[in-house]
């Protein structure tokens, strides 16, 4: 059962206290999202998103790359999220906010400390040392997957830009 995998990943991933930047975004998140379902043509990396502001993501899920964003996300080490995880997850939430557009989109704060999912109209902050097999499974079925897909690439919303040179 996926699930299952998840949590025994999730549980694993706070053991990564050492864990670069790059070390995230290549090799866990791609795992990660791998369980939930996504494969790797779905997922590009150093994403640029601009409105007003102009944001590179660290990656960003859809199904095509100018389809609409199912998940954008942005990883942080262990280090980064030791201190004061609830303000860095509420300055990464007022970074992105503005770049969901539909209640089925998500923004996803990957690191090894914590685990932090957003909508526009909800947000949840999960402590990856202490989650429980319930919130994991809550994850997965925020995040994974969705079931229908078209072969047609969707319409982008604005603000959302082409992939950023590494």
């Amino acid at each position: 059962m996926k699930e299952h995998e998840l949590y025994e990943f999730l549980k694993r991933l706070p053991k990564r206290i050492m864990a670069n930047h790059t070390d995230l975004l290549t090799t866990d998140l791609p795992k990660f999202l791998g369980i939930l379902g996504y494969e790797g043509s779905t997922i590009f990396f150093e994403f640029l998103l601009s409105l007003p502001h102009r944001v590179q993501a660290d990656a960003l899920v859809a199904e095509h790359r100018t389809g609409m964003p199912w998940i954008i996300v942005e990883v942080k080490t262990w280090q980064e999220m030791r201190d004061y995880p609830k303000e860095a997850w509420n300055a990464v939430q007022q970074s992105y906010r503005q770049f969901l557009a539909a209640d089925d989109q998500w923004l996803l704060l990957f690191s090894p400390k914590v685990l932090g999912i957003a909508s526009r109209s909800e947000a949840h902050l999960y402590d990856l040392v202490q989650l429980t097999e319930k919130e994991s499974s809550e994850i997965y079925s925020l995040l994974r997957r969705p079931s229908k897909s078209s072969d047609e690439p969707s319409e982008q919303p604005p603000g959302v830009g082409a992939e950023a040179p590494l």
